[in-house]
């Protein structure tokens, strides 16, 4: 099955997004940080026939990366590549532009 890994995949565009690749038949990997809205995701993809799991994280901090790598099974060689990846989540974007213009980075 195809695999579709997307960062804050529980609300808003992340979720539209996941609804819209499972509805393609990608199998979801879901990060986010809300498990709640996270199982609500879930559950929508699975009644309409989709698969989808999330792995819970704050990507916002980097240490937490680590957290999500560990949470996929090793076992599992197709949960590792995902043909499409949506970096939906964090607040990398705008932390990346001040390092640059803060000479630092």
């Amino acid at each position: 099955m195809k695999q579709c890994a997307i960062t804050g995949a529980a609300e808003g565009l992340g979720r539209a997004l996941a609804l819209r690749f499972a509805a393609a038949g990608y199998a979801i990997t879901g990060i986010d940080v809300d498990p709640g809205r996270a199982a609500e995701t879930t559950a929508e993809i699975a009644a309409a026939g989709g698969t989808a799991r999330f792995i819970l994280a704050d990507l916002a901090q980097e240490a937490a990366l680590a957290g999500v790598l560990e949470g996929l099974d090793p076992g599992d060689r197709s949960a590792r590549r995902a043909e499409i990846a949506a970096r939906n989540a964090a607040d990398w974007a705008r932390r990346d532009a001040q390092v640059s213009a803060d000479g630092a980075g």
